[in-house]
């Protein structure tokens, strides 16, 4: 359907009688127009297809009814006349909805945009549906996403840049997430909440939801892969970046499933695919309708590269995202694995629990043999090693840049110093299953992945490199390994990237779906979610040693607190605090307090004494006790210094024990709390 000029004035004429300015709106099937009532006031004037469902709506009206009773965090349409009319000869359901003020998403930088509160939004309103249902949502329409493997179409009728992606996402669709989703509780949902239908204000934040033409009946989480799907179209070298905080929005307001995470993506690509043939076909019955294609060149330019984006490191991100572990199973391989039970055998000779190490500096050159020899003549050491968790800058081959111009930098492995030819020994009874020579600079060179299981039958993997290349020689997928079993040797710097020889020792507790090509560093934003997958092969090696500390900045805090922590139990501090330790009610901060909180009952955070510009304990800073002279003149003594109590200077003596400053400046040694 063409937008008709003619036909939209003579509707106004009949149900807006004197309007001063009518301008077409762009729309799927309905003939839209914003105008301005002789009034002075803005509203949408929607004419409905002359083949409309009456039954659809009516399913429209009482929504926008339902919602127009309740209390939003955006505004929705309000109806506020419905008529049928002649409209060239022919009856007509025309509509006037209030007009809403906000801009679409595509008039402002995604960077600018409030992606949590726009998550947020759309799952107050899914909320707000939960209960309400209408016959009418059992009638199938083309974008209902349960029904998307009824689709039926010519792949060749596709563009060439994204049919193989199409015909890929449908046909997961039909083995694998339509049956996921019928095990999923169905309601009411939006379905359409795409960039033109999310409307924000001046500041990013969300303002409207609009256009409520593909009401369904389908879990929630496909009105959410609806959202997500067309936010990838506007991102930019990581294409699930604005997905994260849309996701995580929504499960602040309505907490998600792992069930619900764990198919989003593939939901995600559903949503994507199902545009691409709706399109088409809707482009050859109406060709002059431009809006039709709306969404086409975004998708085609991102088609080649959703299949990596959404693949299992996506589930792994969004977990992590929601405030659960990035693999279930991780917690049971590090349990099981720090147990005496575990009792694995040293991977290398040197490496023996009651070693003298080395750590080397994340600073260190590991390419360059002198460097290494003269830091290990210079200590008593038996054994140097490169620390699981630091953040290295050595690694400079092209292989190593990510997204945004942000480099790979954070070690997933632990690296043992030993010469070329060193035997290297499988830690426990498994099976091999990949072997490879990865030759390029900087790369793993030779090449081992040994599949091991818990007690329980939980499986993990170990990845050895930088080995000789006759590794392949030496073993081959599906053979089986004793504890103890020679496996392969340390190669040479010609042969293992490059590097000083060593065996990089690295765990998994997923693959991934990926066979040898496991990255051995991962970038700084994703840090928490491969530590997840990569848990510290230390506890196969269990050498005398700690992992390099984690560096947390303010907004990695204001995440997680975000994430882990109740709306209910919220700090009440304009400014987060950074809690550096804590025992019981006693919390020890990096920065100074606004102010000491002083509720009975509530945990108390204290500010270091460490800290140079920090306010004593239990002390306010000067100003908050200045008092002018015309409203009190009597005297007021300073305030005093109060003497820590036994558990504060326990706690402060123990962080001292173990080298750490509590109040120290970022970047300092700490734990989390």
């Amino acid at each position: 359907m063409t937008v008709s000029r003619a036909a939209l004035d003579e509707a106004a004429a009949v149900l807006l009688p004197g309007y001063l300015e009518l301008i077409p709106l762009p729309g799927e099937r309905d003939l839209n127009a914003r105008v301005r009532r002789a009034d002075g006031r803005l509203v949408v004037l929607k004419l409905a297809a002359t083949d409309a469902d009456r039954a659809r709506l009516d399913l429209e009206d009482a929504v926008l009814d339902r919602l127009a009773a309740r209390t939003l965090p955006v505004k929705t349409p309000s109806s506020i006349e419905r008529r049928t009319i002649r409209v060239a000869g022919q009856p007509r359901t025309a509509r006037v909805l209030a007009w809403i003020d906000g801009d679409a998403w595509t008039d402002h930088a995604m960077d600018d945009i409030d992606l949590w509160a726009v998550g947020a939004a759309v799952a107050a309103l899914d909320a707000a549906l939960a209960d309400f249902d209408d016959p009418a949502l059992d009638v199938p329409h083309r974008w209902s996403m349960p029904a998307a493997g009824q689709l039926s179409f010519d792949p060749m009728q596709l563009p060439a840049e994204c049919r193989q992606f199409t015909v890929d996402a449908l046909t997961r669709f039909r083995r694998e997430l339509s049956s996921a989703l019928e095990r999923l509780p169905a309601q009411t949902i939006h379905n359409d909440a795409n960039e033109h239908n999310v409307l924000v204000d001046a500041e990013g934040r969300p303002s409207g939801l609009i256009d409520f033409g593909d009401l369904d009946r389908a879990p929630r989480v496909c009105g959410l892969a609806t959202l997500c799907a067309y936010a990838v179209l506007h991102a930019g070298d990581d294409l699930l970046a604005p997905v994260l905080p849309l996701v995580a929005g929504y499960h602040r307001e309505a907490p998600l499933t792992v069930a619900e995470l764990d198919i989003l993506p593939g939901l995600l690509a559903t949503r994507l695919a199902m545009s691409v043939v709706n399109a088409a076909q809707q482009a050859r019955d109406d060709p002059a309708n431009r809006y039709l294609m709306v969404s086409q060149g975004p998708i085609l330019g991102v088609a080649r590269q959703l299949g990596d984006a959404l693949g299992p490191l996506a589930v792994c991100r969004l977990r992590d995202a929601c405030g659960y572990p990035a693999v279930p199973a991780s917690r049971k391989v590090v349990t099981w694995l720090s147990s005496a039970a575990a009792d694995p055998a040293p991977v290398v000779a040197a490496a023996r629990p009651d070693v003298n190490v080395l750590v080397l500096p994340a600073v260190a050159d590991i390419t360059d043999a002198d460097a290494v020899a003269a830091l290990l003549s210079s200590s008593t050491a038996d054994l140097a090693v490169g620390r699981y968790g630091e953040d290295r800058g050595v690694y400079t081959a092209d292989e190593f840049a990510g997204p945004g111009g942000e480099r790979r930098t954070i070690h997933l492995g632990l690296d043992l110093f030993v010469p070329a030819g060193e035997p290297v020994y499988a830690p426990f009874d498994g099976e091999v299953v990949a072997v490879a020579v990865r030759p390029a600079p900087q790369d793993y060179g030779g090449t081992v992945i040994l599949r091991h299981e818990t007690a329980d039958g939980t499986p993990f993997w170990l990845l050895l490199g930088h080995l000789a290349h006759d590794v392949t020689t030496r073993v081959g997928p599906g053979q089986r390994v004793a504890r103890g079993e020679r496996v392969a040797t340390v190669g040479t710097p010609a042969e293992n990237g490059g590097w000083q020889p060593h065996p990089h020792v690295q765990l998994f507790t997923t693959l991934l779906g990926r066979s040898h090509d496991l990255p051995g560093v991962a970038l700084r934003g994703e840090r928490d979610v491969w530590l997840s997958i990569s848990p510290d092969p230390n506890l196969v090696c269990r050498l005398p040693i700690t992992p390099a500390p984690a560096q947390r900045d303010s907004d990695w805090i204001v995440h997680h607190r975000r994430t882990s922590l109740s709306a209910t139990l919220s700090l009440s501090y304009a400014r987060p605090l950074h809690i550096v330790a804590g025992q019981g009610a006693e919390l020890i901060g990096r920065a100074p307090l606004p102010r000491p909180c002083q509720q009975r009952g509530a945990c108390r955070a204290l500010p270091s004494p460490c800290h140079g510009g920090a306010v004593r304990t239990g002390r306010r800073p000067e100003h908050q006790h200045q008092v002018p002279a015309s409203r009190d003149r009597r005297v007021r003594p300073p305030p005093r210094r109060p003497v820590p109590r036994p558990a504060q200077r326990g706690l402060l003596r123990q962080l001292r024990q173990r080298g750490e400053r509590p109040g120290a400046a970022p970047g300092s040694n700490t734990h989390r709390a």
